[in-house]
């Protein structure tokens, strides 16, 4: 599987979002911050899937931006 890092918006008009990796060092970082909350694993492959509320939709986008910056 190769899908990198994904992030998605749970509903519309709710700042609750999905980020999903397949990246060992961005599941790091994610797994170390307190708003992070894991909700998915994969089984026999490298995936985790955090879920997260934000303020905004801008701040989200921008922490979207952070972890892939650290792929």
């Amino acid at each position: 599987m190769n899908s990198g890092l994904l992030m998605w918006q749970e509903m519309d008009g709710k700042f609750v979002f999905r980020f999903q990796t397949d990246d060992k060092n961005v599941h790091r970082h994610m797994s170390q911050m307190k708003s992070f909350k894991i909700v998915g694993q994969g089984v026999n492959v490298d995936l985790w899937i955090y879920r997260v509320e934000f303020s905004s939709v801008e701040n989200a986008k921008k922490t979207f931006e952070f972890f892939v910056s650290k792929k």
